[in-house]
């Protein structure tokens, strides 16, 4: 039976985390296409492509890579990428993330009975390896997200409900043609892919479809204390005055979106705005948090930190702003999502092989 869905694996410059994701779908991945976008240094890509032909060289599943110059524009890279896909369906996979291939087809299975909706997703946890260089080494893991499925028939109340209640769907399972549409119209609409760049993909998708949150685990995403804190926030964007210029150009693409599917888009205008405020209250970290994480990679990249005094930093920054309580439990027994256990000690003991990841 031909696949209906390809994972779409974008890598750059971390040739283990690669390394680690391609061995775990060899082993996890049959029923599925996948393909690499790799924009890495040079010498990565060599270490890459060796390690592609390795697993290429076995039985089972296959990895097709597309090689881009270290200078590409990380859009560009995935729009090029996602022209690439001949399925249905398609997913983007950072290479340290783990989404599970039985969720990926029960998201694309979803997708192809219900054409009303045009992404799906799961459940997500977050994970770090600690005491990694001690035998006694765990594994531990905490519940990431809250997403809630949003199924109004209105487009502009799915655009505001997603705005509001934001958690990214980049990561989720789409009908390719979408997610085909979403990348260019990022760049051809002249966004600031640094400030708006995550958000436009999610909010076009939900213009043109309905979401569904499957209960099941989806993801597995390697926690990162630079994450969120390398580009700049949009309250720096206010300071320094680019703010109002570079959304206003935002704002235009998504009411041209909706004016695409709607006769009446009066009201859309204030629709956005009010949306946008609200969520910059409510996902916005407190300043002074988001600046010391800010001043550590800025400052661990300046000087070439050693890597274990960088992951002594990330284990401060976890003491001092923890996201959640971690769930130390050795696997999802007893959890609303002990039906994905296997899928989780699945990912477990991937990342136990590579612990230094």
């Amino acid at each position: 039976m031909m696949s209906n869905c390809t994972v779409v694996i974008t890598t750059y410059n971390r040739p283990a985390y690669l390394k680690r994701i391609l061995d775990y779908y060899k082993a996890n991945g049959t029923g599925l296409e996948f393909i690499i976008i790799d924009s890495s240094s040079a010498e990565d890509q060599v270490s890459n492509q060796k390690t592609v032909d390795f697993y290429n060289s076995r039985e089972g599943v296959k990895f097709i890579r597309y090689s881009y110059a270290e200078s590409t524009n990380l859009w560009a890279k995935w729009s090029d990428g996602m022209s690439k896909v001949k399925t249905k369906y398609c997913v983007l996979c950072a290479e340290d993330d783990f989404i599970i291939p039985r969720a990926i087809k029960t998201s694309a299975e979803f997708l192809e009975n219900n054409p009303d909706f045009s992404v799906t997703l799961g459940k997500y946890i977050s994970f770090h390896v600690q005491d990694k260089n001690l035998p006694s080494k765990k594994f531990c893991w905490q519940n990431m997200y809250s997403h809630s499925s949003i199924v109004s028939d209105d487009a502009k109340s799915r655009l505001a409900d997603h705005f509001i209640n934001y958690n990214p769907t980049i990561y989720a399972v789409h009908r390719t043609p979408l997610l085909q549409m979403v990348f260019p119209e990022n760049i051809k609409a002249g966004i600031n892919l640094k400030l708006f760049g995550e958000l436009m993909p999610s909010l076009l998708t939900l213009i043109h479809g309905k979401m569904k949150i499957l209960d099941v685990l989806y993801s597995a995403r390697q926690e990162d204390v630079s994450y969120g804190v390398k580009w700049p926030t949009l309250d720096m964007a206010e300071k320094d005055g680019r703010y109002q210029r570079e959304y206003e150009k935002f704002r235009v693409c998504l009411i041209n979106h909706l004016a695409r599917i709607l006769a009446d888009c009066s009201g859309a205008e204030a629709i956005i705005d009010d949306a946008m405020k609200k969520y910059r209250q409510k996902t916005m970290p407190p300043e002074y948090q988001k600046n010391i994480a800010k001043k550590a990679v800025e400052l661990a990249t300046k000087f070439n930190v050693p890597p274990r005094l960088y992951n002594l930093g990330k284990l401060v920054y976890r003491l001092f702003f923890p996201l959640r309580k971690e769930n130390r439990g050795i696997d999802l027994s007893g959890t609303e999502l002990q039906d994905s256990n296997k899928d989780f000690l699945e990912i477990r003991d991937s990342v136990m092989v590579y612990p230094d990841v």
